[in-house]
Order: C-alpha cells, then sequence, then structure tokens
C-alpha cells in the first residue's frame, strides 16, 4: 500500500528504553506490508478458534486468546491516540496505561470472538488511514509519553514490533495448548 515503506528505523533517543525489544524485533523498513500481514495472520488465526477454545490460556494467570486479543486491540489504541496527538503538535504530557488493568476490567472473554475480530481488523484500517494522512516531516515528530520522548516513527515500529512479540507468543505457547 505504500504508506510507510522505507521508514527508517527510530533512534533511542525517540523513545522509552522498554519498547527496544519491539523495535528491533522489526526487520527492514516496510512496515505497512508487516502491519498488513500481521492483520491476515491475525484474522486467520482467530477465524480457526472457537469460543470455547478461545476461552483457554497456556497457564493460570495468564490472558485467554480473547484477552490477548482484546489486549491487541486496546494497546494498538492507545498509542493511535498517542500518534494522533503528536501529529497535531500537542505538547500535554500524554500517560502510559497499565494493560492488566486495561485487560482486568475490559471483560473480554464474555465477548463474541468475531466482534473481537472485527475491532482489531477496523482499529487497523484507522490506523492505515491516518498513517495515509501524515507528510513525510511528520514522522519525525515527538511528544512526551509517559515522561520520555516518542516520536510517530517510534510508534510505528513499536506497534509493529509489539504484535511480532504476540504472533511468537501464539506460535511458542497458545499453540501447544490442548
Amino acid at each position: 500500500m505504500g504508506r510507510i515503506q522505507g521508514l527508517m528505523a527510530p533512534g533511542p533517543e525517540e523513545y522509552k528504553p522498554y519498547y527496544e525489544r519491539y523495535i528491533a524485533s522489526v526487520i527492514g523498513t516496510d512496515i505497512d506490508g508487516m502491519l498488513d500481514r500481521q492483520t491476515a495472520f491475525i484474522k486467520a488465526y482467530y477465524e480457526k478458534l472457537d469460543e470455547e477454545r478461545a476461552l483457554k490460556s497456556y497457564a493460570p494467570g495468564k490472558w485467554t486468546f480473547k484477552e490477548v486479543l482484546g489486549h491487541l486491540i486496546d494497546t494498538e489504541k492507545v498509542f493511535h491516540f498517542r500518534g494522533v496527538c503528536i501529529a497535531r503538535d500537542e505538547k500535554t504530557f500524554l500517560p502510559g496505561f497499565d494493560q492488566d488493568k486495561f485487560v482486568d476490567s475490559a471483560g473480554f472473554n464474555g465477548m463474541e470472538k468475531d466482534l473481537l475480530i472485527q475491532s482489531f481488523e477496523l482499529n487497523r484500517l484507522s490506523w492505515a488511514c491516518f498513517m495515509d494522512s501524515l507528510r513525510e516531516d511528520d514522522w519525525q515528530k515527538t511528544g512526551l509519553v509517559d515522561a520520555h520522548p516518542m516520536s510517530l516513527r517510534a510508534i510505528a515500529y513499536i506497534l509493529a514490533g509489539h504484535m511480532e512479540h504476540h504472533i511468537r507468543l501464539f506460535q511458542e505457547r497458545y499453540d501447544a495448548i490442548p
């Protein structure tokens, strides 16, 4: 789609050190291609699950399939909001968020799996439309997120890398669930 092909990886001054593991998992500069492949993977992966299996986790106290998808949706909404604020030159401090509290209070296990899939796809489409609206120089803009500078290109890399992290967890841990 050409939204952000060739976007160079952000420098360490453009994000909180916590996010290094996500950014490091992005190979190459074809972020939009990566996001498209991830969206197709998640849709196909979840469509194969029945409602009973979608309520399982790989260990006690770990998130269920539904909760993981809900976490992905919420995380991308938070980062999309941060991206919009940064692109529009908002100078207000943007807070962090507690992913566990988000999941605990959301009730994802009570939602229909197909609604979660649809929400994920719409989130990704909304992010793609936002990226299409950006000018080349917007990608270097930064804001203050959780007391650290963060650039728009760091957000793009973090979103792609965060999803790669969860895809690996599906393959390493969730696929082994009986």
